[in-house]
């Protein structure tokens, strides 16, 4: 809830607040091992990202970072969690990600690099096969 409150205000240019709010959940879904404790840092980032989005900026970097350690996951609930927030956010959100002077060319790598991640993740099939269209398309918009 302070997350949702503190990502309500705008970021100034200069500062990167956002990026040290958002590094817990990078760092839960990176070192737990309890598979419940992962499923909610997604869950919670997923409302974040879905509340908050106009008012991200530098944030992007660890959403995109909490990610692709989420697309490396052993269970198949966390990467799927996962993979549908980054399918949101790549078709709701990228263009306003990239129209940010200030933050947009950071997230847009970290973008194409989370969706490298799941492209590479043997175990998603047939949607590791639709990140690699969403990196087509990524590269398109940019």
């Amino acid at each position: 809830q302070l997350t949702l409150k503190f990502l309500e205000k705008d970021e100034l240019t200069s500062f990167h607040f956002q990026r040290d709010f958002l590094k817990p959940f990078d760092h839960v879904i990176a070192h737990s091992k309890v598979t419940e404790t992962k499923e909610l840092a997604v869950r919670c980032l997923t409302v974040i990202v879905l509340s908050c989005s106009r008012n991200i900026r530098s944030g992007w970097k660890n959403t995109f970072q909490a990610l692709a350690v989420a697309a490396k996951d052993q269970n198949e609930g966390i990467v799927q969690l996962s993979y549908d927030l980054l399918v949101r956010i790549v078709h709701e959100f990228f263009p306003h990600i990239i129209e940010d002077k200030s933050f947009g060319s950071v997230g847009y790598v970290d973008c194409i690099n989370c969706l490298c991640a799941y492209a590479g993740n043997v175990r998603l099939g047939e949607k590791s096969l639709f990140s690699i269209n969403m990196l087509s398309r990524c590269t398109e918009l940019f």
